[in-house]
């Protein structure tokens, strides 16, 4: 009895662990920790004028931390799994807000 697999088995396998293995090469990798950091108040004019929305500023404060923290790579806002922003009115004419998410290096997305 034969017991080689036939030639129409082999490049099946060979392609089904081509793609396993790429996948998983391919995933983003994310840290184990989530990171929050809060924007500057900024008044209600401010983004009239063409400034910064304070969400913003909120994105821009917590891609700073990130980078600082864990490197460049993981840095940007998009990549970020869990994105949430909460904002509040510390006075009557400014709005600020905090930025809160996982930090991901974006790579296989």
């Amino acid at each position: 009895m034969n017991m080689r697999p036939s030639r129409q088995v082999v490049p099946f396998v060979v392609a089904a662990l081509v793609l396993a293995f790429g996948a998983q090469a391919a995933t983003a990798e994310c840290v184990r920790a989530r990171v929050m950091a809060s924007g500057v108040p900024v008044h209600f004019l401010y983004k009239q004028k063409g400034g910064r929305s304070p969400e913003e500023m909120a994105q821009a404060a917590w891609e700073h931390l990130v980078a600082w923290q864990f490197g460049k790579e993981y840095a940007s806002w998009k990549n970020a799994r869990r994105r949430r922003i909460d904002c509040w009115l510390p006075n009557r004419s400014k709005t600020q807000c905090k930025a809160e998410a996982i930090p991901c290096d974006g790579k296989g997305d």
